[in-house]
């Protein structure tokens, strides 16, 4: 997987620094990756999960440099900065649209619109504290038939929180 942002802001830096590392293109963390992880000294948490297989409304860490594979999740009412807001499946029609994130708007523009809406309770263009990232299929991973495209909601300050904005009881913790 790679990483993409709306047009409206840019992503923090970190986590394009630390999310194109992280979410490489696989569907599952493979034992033998964890294995020769262990092997170079990586400490390996074992509640993290690929980003392929993450759902809408799974919560989670934003990685630290050394968690190579996966995203440690949490629970939502724990603290955390990141949260699946939707999940795009785009047609296996669709021929893979290259390494430019410009060419994915067309299928992450469904998490700009009602989605972001209904899950923030505000307008995505008029949000002044949410946005979305977007973590994209890689070539290698189109290839092998991955199609989905998976928004992310953030907050554009980087500060965390515990809850949900889709069940209206966020709180910010402070950083």
């Amino acid at each position: 997987m790679t990483l993409s942002r709306p047009a409206r802001t840019l992503v923090p830096a970190a986590v394009l620094a630390i999310g194109l590392l992280t979410v490489t293109a696989c569907s599952a963390v493979p034992e033998g990756v964890d294995e020769a992880g262990r092997a170079f000294g990586v400490e390996l948490n074992p509640e993290r999960k690929d980003a392929d297989s993450l759902l809408p409304g799974e919560c989670f860490i934003e990685p630290e440099a050394d968690e190579l594979i996966g995203v440690s999740m949490v629970g939502c009412g724990e603290e955390h900065d990141n949260e699946v807001l939707h999940v795009v499946t785009v047609p296996v029609s669709v021929e893979y649209p290259g390494d430019d994130p410009e060419n994915w708007w067309e299928h992450e523009q469904v998490c700009a619109g009602q989605v972001f809406e209904d899950y923030v309770d505000e307008v995505w263009e008029d949000s002044p504290d949410w946005n979305f990232y977007s973590l994209l299929p890689s070539e290698y991973s189109w290839a092998s038939g991955e199609r989905r495209v998976h928004c992310v909601l953030y907050r554009m300050d980087g500060t965390s929180w515990t809850g949900s904005p889709s069940t209206g009881n966020t709180q910010l913790v402070s950083g």
